[in-house]
C-alpha cells in the first residue's frame, strides 16, 4: 500500500501549527477576555498557556512513542487495547474538526460580503471545495498556503502589536475587575477569562495526524509543538497588553470587531477591509489545518482496522488519502450547509477537554503497563506527574461548561457508536491492535 510523503520538515511544522492555534478566534475573543479580566488580561492568557502546558507534553510523548495519522484514536488504542474505544474518540475527534471548519466557511462568507455579495451556500461551496483540492494535491501545497496564510494573520497582529507598543505606556496591566489584585472579583474575572483564553490555545494537538508526514517525527512534533503553543501565547500576551492600552474593557467587551477598533484607532491606514482581508486568511489557514487533520485521523483509523478499508486508500500520484478528503469535504460541507453549526459548535470546548484528559490518561495507562513504543528511536518522554496533572486541569475546566454541553456530548457519542457499529457487524475486521505497518 502507498505510503503518505513526508514533507513537513521542524519549521514548516511549526508553521503549521502556529497557524492551527492563532486562527481567526482572537479577533473576537480578546474582546471577551478583557471584559472579563480588565488590564489583567495578559494573565489570563498566560493562565491559559500554562495549563495547556500539561497536555501539550503529553501529546509530544504519545507523538514520539506512535507517529501515526490517527493521533488521540491511536493513543487511545495502544493504551485500552480496544477497537470500540478509540473509534468512538476518533469519531468526536474529527466532529469537532469539522465543526470548527463548518463555522468558519460561514464566518468567510461574513466577511468576503464586504467585498462582494454572493449566496451563501456559493461561497461555502468554493470555500470548502478549493481548500479540500489544496488537501488533495498534497502536503507541498498545503504547506505552502500554511506559509501564506501563517504570514499574513501573524503578521496583522504583529503589526498591531508593534503599533500598539507604543501605548502600553498609558497601561495600567496590574488592575482587573475588582479594587485590588487579590480581590474577589478580581480573581474571578482572571479565572473565568483564562477559561476563554484556554480555547485559544487548542490546535496544536492537530499536528499528531500528520506525523506519517513529518520527517523524523519523533524528534520533529515534540519540538514544534512546544515552539508554537510558545510562539502563539507570546503574540497573544502582546495582544492583550496592547488592546487594554487602547480602550477600556468595558468597550472591548461590547464590541463586536474588538482588535478592528483598537488597529483603526493606532494604525492609520487601518480599515475594515484590512481586518476582513486578514480574517479570511486566518479562516483559511484553520480550516485547512482541521481537513487535513481529519482527513489524516480517518485514513490512520483506517490502516489501524478501527473503521472501513476504503479510507485508508492512498492516491498513486499524489500521495494523499484521496478517500479520506472526499468524505471530510463531503461532512464538512453538509454540516457548513445545515442549521446545526451553532448547536455543533457550542459543544467543541467540552469535546475537547474530554479528550485532553483522554490522552493524558492513555500516556499514564502506557507508562505503567511498560508498552513498547513504535518508534526504534530515542523517545521525547517526561516526568509522569505531567499527565497527571493535565488530568486535574482539564477536570477542573470541564466543571465550568454548562450541562447542555454535556447532553450534546452524549448524543453525539450514541450517534457515533450506531455510525461504527454497522461496520463492527458487517466488516468484521480481524486487525488486531498491533502496530500498523
Amino acid at each position: 500500500m502507498a505510503e503518505l510523503k513526508r514533507h513537513f520538515t521542524l519549521t514548516k511544522l511549526t508553521f503549521y501549527g502556529v497557524g492551527d492555534i492563532l486562527g481567526a478566534g482572537i479577533y473576537a475573543l480578546i474582546g471577551k477576555v478583557a471584559a472579563e479580566a480588565g488590564n489583567l488580561a495578559w494573565s489570563s492568557f498566560l493562565l491559559a498557556t500554562i495549563v495547556a502546558i500539561p497536555t501539550a507534553l503529553s501529546y509530544a510523548e504519545l507523538t514520539s512513542r506512535y507517529p501515526k495519522s490517527g493521533g488521540v484514536a491511536v493513543f487511545v488504542g495502544r493504551a485500552f487495547s480496544n477497537t470500540y474505544f478509540p473509534a468512538i474518540v476518533g469519531f468526536l475527534v474529527l466532529l469537532s474538526g469539522l465543526t470548527s471548519v463548518a463555522a468558519g466557511a460561514n464566518a468567510v462568507h461574513g466577511y468576503f460580503s464586504l467585498f462582494l455579495e454572493i449566496p451563501r451556500w456559493v461561497i461555502i461551496s468554493i470555500f470548502l471545495g478549493g481548500i479540500s483540492w489544496i488537501n488533495f494535491r498534497g502536503i507541498d501545497d498545503s504547506s505552502k498556503l500554511n506559509t501564506l496564510c501563517v504570514f499574513a494573520e501573524a503578521g496583522g497582529l504583529l503589526l498591531i502589536i508593534g503599533f500598539g507598543f507604543f501605548h502600553w505606556g498609558d497601561g495600567n496591566f496590574a488592575t482587573g475587575r475588582g479594587e485590588t489584585f487579590l480581590s474577589k472579583e478580581t480573581l474571578e474575572g482572571i479565572g473565568g477569562a483564562a477559561v476563554l483564553a484556554f480555547y485559544a490555545t487548542i490546535g496544536f494537538e492537530d499536528m499528531c495526524n500528520v506525523s506519517e508526514e513529518v520527517k523524523k517525527p519523533e524528534q520533529t512534533v515534540p519540538r514544534a509543538i512546544l515552539l508554537s503553543l510558545v510562539i502563539t501565547s507570546l503574540i497573544y500576551i502582546g495582544i492583550a497588553l496592547t488592546v487594554v492600552s487602547v480602550a477600556s474593557y468595558k468597550e472591548l467587551g461590547e464590541s463586536s470587531a474588538p482588535l478592528a477598533m483598537v488597529a483603526e484607532r493606532i494604525i492609520p491606514f487601518f480599515s475594515p477591509k484590512v481586518v476582513a482581508a486578514l480574517a479570511i486568511f486566518s479562516l483559511t489557514n484553520t480550516a485547512l489545518a482541521n481537513l487535513i487533520m481529519a482527513s489524516r485521523l480517518l485514513y490512520g483509523m483506517s490502516r489501524e482496522g478501527w473503521i472501513f478499508k476504503a479510507l485508508g486508500f492512498v492516491h498513486p500520484q499524489k500521495q494523499t488519502p484521496s478517500v479520506a478528503i472526499l468524505t471530510v469535504f463531503v461532512i464538512a460541507l453538509s454540516i457548513a450547509l445545515s442549521g446545526t453549526v451553532k448547536i455543533l459548535g457550542q459543544t467543541t470546548s467540552v469535546v475537547m477537554l474530554c479528550l485532553f484528559i483522554f490522552v493524558n490518561l492513555s500516556l499514564i495507562v502506557i507508562r505503567l503497563r511498560n508498552l513498547a513504543p513504535d518508534s526504534r528511536l530515542k523517545i521525547f518522554q517526561i516526568p509522569l506527574l505531567i499527565p497527571m496533572l493535565g488530568i486535574i486541569v482539564s477536570a477542573f475546566l470541564l466543571t465550568q461548561a454548562p450541562r447542555e454541553a454535556f447532553l450534546r456530548l452524549l448524543i453525539l457519542m450514541i450517534i457515533g457508536f450506531l455510525i461504527y457499529l454497522p461496520y463492527k457487524i458487517f466488516a468484521r475486521p480481524n486487525r488486531s491492535l498491533t502496530p500498523a505497518d
